[in-house]
């Protein structure tokens, strides 16, 4: 069995264990990124988990909107759970600004408000 096929197996197998289909966005390494998979979130029809491979320094703010369905929640965590990384705002204003009834999960990442930095706020 190849790598992709061991991969397919397991995500099925999590599946049908789990009881619940989500949709997991390749690695982000920029904040370009993670903000276009952050905006795509309003399509979602199943759960969706952002991994970030990288320490990010976010030059805008965040909106993140509500989903196309209810109760689809938006994970983002860290690629490598033992070595978190971490999303730090580099922009004044709030880093994610979060719509009602959306369910965000922040799993193994470091949140820097940045607040010893050069924000005032």
């Amino acid at each position: 069995m190849n790598f992709g096929k061991k991969i397919l197996f397991l995500l099925m197998a999590c599946i049908t264990l789990c009881g619940s289909v989500f949709e997991i966005i390749p690695c982000v390494a920029t904040d370009d990124e993670l903000n276009k998979h952050l905006a795509a979130y309003a399509i979602a029809t199943n759960d969706v988990v952002v991994s970030v491979c990288q320490n990010i320094t976010f030059n805008s703010l965040a909106s993140i909107p509500l989903p196309a369905k209810a109760g689809i929640t938006l994970t983002i965590r860290s690629a490598n759970p033992s070595s978190p990384f971490t999303i730090k705002r580099g922009a004044s204003g709030n880093l994610f600004t979060v719509q009602f009834n959306v369910t965000l999960i922040l799993k193994d990442v470091i949140i820097d408000g940045d607040k010893d930095g050069i924000f005032d706020d």
